[in-house]
């Protein structure tokens, strides 16, 4: 409804991408700590650090970004005559 694609793009990235920060904010702490208690049971203990969890988060991320980014782009400039149809 006069928006471009790029607008549209950013739009949903805004949304979608604030319940994916949550989730990596709050599944840190947790993963660290079922993590550290789990390895405690070790002989050979490993150490947890913290770039680990930062790298998972980015690529939560980064896989979320991508994802919406593409259904954004093909939602975008799809012909809303053939959805109907099809309906």
């Amino acid at each position: 409804m006069g928006s471009s694609s790029l607008q549209v793009i950013v739009l949903f990235l805004r949304h979608f991408s604030l319940p994916v920060l949550i989730a990596s904010l709050i599944a840190t702490p947790v993963a660290w700590y079922v993590m550290n208690e789990w390895l405690q049971n070790f002989n050979e203990r490993a150490s947890l650090h913290w770039w680990i969890f930062v790298v998972s988060a980015l690529l939560a991320i980064m896989v979320a970004t991508i994802t919406i980014a593409l259904q954004s782009y093909k939602a975008a400039n799809s012909n809303p005559v053939d959805a109907i149809r099809w309906e």
